[in-house]
């Protein structure tokens, strides 16, 4: 089976910029993904939410993990045969893997801190709840961040809701200077045999805001 690797830190690459003034820049697309390593560690292929596997031709791309997946955001261009038809291959110019750990029992988690972000943007996937937000850093020290189960609850009509938050913990040598703008992921595929419904809560500094959705 593969392990999913839930990272907060780079995979792999940018692209280089030209100087030449006839350079013309590809159509490129830029969303959040699943990215897939073979038994050499190499980038095999990508996954769309949408479900559509792009591959990465013939780009030698290295993670740390073998047989493992990552939640990447990447940005990359579909290339074209000699027809000029697209192609299920693509040239990735930015894999950065983002924080994306599956959530865990309140009562397994080492702090349970609710220190506060900023939500700029939410969106659901099939899989995932996605979170574009900013932290406010120094970038001295690392942010511990985590998904907590808090409590599942059955309502009147015999529905499961399970209430997840976002655990921030602001380390102390890192007081708040600028905006550092980040993306997160909830994987959501593997709490649909627990519930029917979540309930997400987020710590912001105009106060909690929840979000409701179908599992």
């Amino acid at each position: 089976m593969l392990k999913l690797f839930m990272l907060c830190g780079f995979i792999l690459l940018s692209a280089a910029c030209s100087d030449d003034e006839d350079y013309t820049y590809p159509s490129v697309l830029t969303e959040l993904v699943e990215a897939t390593t073979n038994a050499e560690k190499n980038i095999a292929f990508i996954k769309r939410d949408g479900g559509e596997t792009l591959y990465p031709g013939n780009q030698k791309i290295t993670a740390s993990a073998a047989d493992s997946t990552y939640r990447c955001i990447c940005t990359y261009e579909m290339l074209k045969d000699e027809k000029g038809k697209a192609t299920q291959n693509v040239k990735l110019y930015k894999l950065q893997s983002i924080f994306s750990k599956f959530s865990v029992p309140h009562d397994q988690l080492k702090t349970h801190d609710h220190h506060p972000i900023q939500v700029i943007s939410t969106w659901k996937s099939e899989r995932y709840f996605n979170m574009y937000f900013g932290l406010l850093t120094t970038g001295a020290e690392s942010h511990y961040m985590a998904f907590s189960q808090d409590s599942t609850v059955v309502s009147a009509a015999g529905n499961k809701i399970m209430h997840v938050s976002l655990i921030h913990q602001q380390p102390k040598n890192d007081p708040e200077s600028y905006t550092h703008k980040t993306y997160l992921s909830l994987p959501l595929y593997t709490m649909k045999d627990e519930a029917d419904s979540l309930i997400f809560h987020v710590n912001t500094y105009n106060g909690e805001k929840q979000y409701e959705m179908n599992l």
